[in-house]
């Protein structure tokens, strides 16, 4: 795989006419520091099977969390320090960091889910380009994210008539060197960066009616929208007892019965309290879904 070798010899100064095009950031993947946040080769990162498993990991903390589409930038990169000395002379103390606004467009759902993200140390992210380049940083074999001193999801801006209400985010790069000096970036042909990785998406399962010992009915409605998710199956969902113990084995049907309703019926369940979840990331046959605790129902003596 070249990283734009147009000279493949030419390792001195000389012109090199071939150049990226990578056009603005449009999008930051935030992923986990450490292992869990890298590629291991870098060839895997023009397969998107490998960014769906990071964003499908089954605990959360490992997961990839693709932000919405950005809308404008702000760059604040701070200036190279140098030491001055008395006669004249300077003398090199470190190069600026990174810092860059921005500005996203999400509704106030979405805007408290992103500010999840505050006060987390352990973060660091990938950029993704207008023209479908993935950026990061590589030690020779890996793929890896580039390093952040801060991520600040800061509070909503004001609609006053003439623009719409937008959230700023705040990221400040922790080394300028892990691009300058060890950058590499991905341009996947087989699907598009930008448009065909998603993060995701919360869902609430709620009781419709009372629970009996042998059915229930309820909805799944996304968190943010309550918009209605139709066509799930039995493998998405996860019913268990008082003790967490799986009762999916008593379930004999779960029947669609459209705008998000779904009719699920088991064997009779003893006495005990019950709750129907999802059946995880990762486990689910539908994918990128999460459930936000789904719901308790209490089967009586």
């Amino acid at each position: 795989m070249g990283q734009l070798d147009c000279n493949s010899d030419l390792s001195n100064t000389g012109s090199n006419i071939c150049r990226e095009n990578f056009g603005m950031v449009k999008r930051l993947w935030v992923v986990p520091n450490g292992s869990a946040g890298e590629v291991a080769a870098r060839a895997s990162a023009l397969l998107e099977a490998t960014w769906v498993t990071m964003i499908n990991a089954a605990t959360s903390a490992d997961r990839m969390r693709p932000l919405q589409k950005i809308f404008a930038i702000e760059t604040n990169n701070e200036e190279t320090l140098y030491d001055d000395g008395s006669d004249g002379d300077k003398d090199f103390v470190r190069e600026g960091r990174y810092d860059r606004t921005y500005t996203l467009r999400v509704s106030l759902c979405e805007l408290k889910k992103l500010r999840s993200l505050n006060n987390n140390s352990a973060l660091s992210c990938y950029e993704v380009s207008a023209n479908g380049y993935i950026k990061g940083t590589t030690d020779g074999t890996k793929f890896a994210p580039f390093s952040i001193s801060l991520l600040s999801i800061e509070k909503q801006t004001d609609d006053d008539g003439t623009t719409r209400a937008k959230v700023k985010v705040r990221v400040i790069g922790a080394d300028p060197t892990e691009w300058n000096d060890r950058g590499w970036w991905v341009k996947p042909t087989a699907f598009n960066p930008l448009t065909d990785i998603d993060g995701i998406v919360d869902v609430d399962l709620e009781e419709v009616g009372t629970s009996t010992a042998t059915a229930t009915v309820f909805t799944v409605k996304t968190d943010c929208g309550e918009v209605p998710q139709d066509s799930w199956v039995k493998a998405d969902f996860l019913l268990v007892n008082s003790d967490g113990v799986s009762q999916v084995a008593k379930i004999t049907s779960i029947t669609s019965n459209g705008d998000g309703q779904y009719t699920c019926v088991w064997d009779t369940l003893s006495a005990d309290t019950y709750t129907l979840t999802t059946s995880g990331v990762g486990t689910m046959t539908t994918t990128g879904f999460a459930d936000t605790g789904g719901f308790d129902f209490t089967i009586g003596e």
